[in-house]
């Protein structure tokens, strides 16, 4: 099974200390316990969830890091594509600039050599620019 990769805008409701909350207990984040939903009046991480996924978002792709870390074979569970795209975004909230546009679309050119399906360029790159100056990050659902 598959999980998919998005890229969220961060807007006024859903801020870096929501997914910074949303990342409290994911040992793989550098936000692991760093701030508690419950530190921001939440209930737990799923409230915070709805906030998220309500935030101006576009698909990226499918992906496994399970399966990758498991099997020690990411070439056949990250599409290159996903795998760059979150190395570039990653967890540091950058600004959609055209520098950062560049990086994304050259993205798409890294092989895909999984099973998992990857979104289309035109799409990502549209997107991006309809958002441009506005901060970013990846989530994986």
């Amino acid at each position: 099974m598959a999980a998919d990769v998005k890229i969220h805008v961060l807007t006024d409701e859903f801020t870096e200390e929501c997914y910074k909350a949303m990342a409290y207990n994911a040992f793989d984040s550098r936000y692991f316990e760093e701030v508690s939903p419950e530190s921001l009046g939440f209930k737990d991480k799923f409230d915070i969830a709805k906030i998220a996924d309500a935030a101006p978002n576009i698909w990226i792709g499918e992906v496994s890091w399970l399966k990758a870390a498991l099997f020690e074979d990411p070439d056949k569970y990250v599409p290159g594509p996903v795998e760059q795209i979150v190395e570039i975004i990653g967890e540091d909230f950058p600004r959609i600039t055209e520098d950062l546009i560049v990086k994304v679309k050259a993205a798409f050119y890294a092989p895909n050599t999984t099973k998992y399906e990857v979104a289309r360029e035109e799409d990502v790159v549209e997107f991006l620019r309809q958002h441009k100056g506005k901060k970013v990050i990846t989530i994986t659902w």
